[in-house]
């Protein structure tokens, strides 16, 4: 089985999953967030259903303030984990993202000659990818 993660934004949400032996996080892809939560959640749902029933888990990341309090994209995602969980009869977990998406931009900025909108797109996958990284660390 695999895990997929989210690094939700309110125009971009980036997508890494895991090979089958959840030992190695790959980037996926980057989708347009929709109007509204519940289009978000079944769009997201078909952009990844040739994975779908390979997946058992679905990480969400978490911005958590550096004191560790929600602010207010932080309540959003909550939100959008509890429309996904609707849809989905997947586990969902959310997981302190703090500093993944800087960490992203640094990674992309040192290491790829982007301009800023490329890095833009691909620090979406890089930061789902990076909470991911982090959470099989723990596991």
């Amino acid at each position: 089985m695999r895990i997929l993660s989210i690094d939700y934004g309110k125009k971009r949400i980036g997508l890494a999953i895991t090979d089958n032996s959840k030992i190695i996080a790959y980037p996926l892809k980057v989708i347009l967030a929709k109007d509204d939560l519940k289009k978000t959640a079944m769009f997201l749902l078909e952009e990844i259903n040739e994975y779908i029933n390979e997946i058992d888990t679905i990480l969400i990341g978490l911005p958590l303030m550096l004191s560790g309090r929600e602010g207010a994209m932080a309540i959003e995602i909550k939100e959008f984990a509890s429309v996904l969980k609707e849809l989905t009869n997947k586990k969902i977990e959310l997981i302190d993202e703090r500093l993944t998406s800087a960490q992203a931009e640094k990674d992309l900025k040192n290491t790829f000659k982007l301009n800023r909108k490329k890095r833009a797109e691909k620090s979406d996958t890089m930061s789902a990818t990076i909470i991911l990284k982090h959470y099989l660390d723990r596991i």
